[in-house]
């Protein structure tokens, strides 16, 4: 019976003070961002096909061309020839990589990152924002 007359008068405070949180969500002191500034800043959804607008700066040789998030996954129809680096397919393959690099810094993406694949799936090129080992450097579009 002693916890019952100790916890009614907890439960009668409670309900004086209305149970509510003493800031209220509506009188956040952040500013939301307004829409044309979040617009810019948030990459879009996965699997947004940038395939078209690709095609317009790199060419045909992209075949797809699949933004998730801040990453554009690139395919292409350029075979490497498995020789030393900086044949014309891989300057191919950087040239193709600084096109979506371009294109998704012209679109708003704060740290654009993009792989570019030969014909049979394996990467060919890529762009990072953070050097990969010794083999990529920081945002640069390498052969890979």
């Amino acid at each position: 019976m002693r916890r019952a007359t100790l916890l009614l008068p907890a439960l009668l405070l409670l309900a004086a003070c209305g149970g509510e949180d003493p800031a209220p969500a509506a009188e956040s002191t952040s500013a939301a961002p307004t829409s044309s500034s979040a617009a810019a800043t948030v990459p879009p959804a996965a699997g947004v096909d940038r395939t078209a607008e690709l095609q317009a700066t790199a060419g045909d040789v992209v075949t797809a061309a699949t933004q998730d998030g801040d990453l554009l996954l690139v395919d292409t129809t350029i075979v490497d020839p498995r020789g030393d680096a900086g044949s014309p397919e891989g300057q191919q393959a950087v040239a193709v990589c600084q096109a979506a690099v371009d294109l998704l810094t012209a679109s708003g993406t704060a740290a654009p990152g993009v792989q570019v694949h030969e014909a049979d799936g394996t990467t060919f090129a890529v762009y990072s924002q953070q050097a990969i080992g010794n083999l990529v450097p920081a945002q640069q579009c390498t052969e890979y």
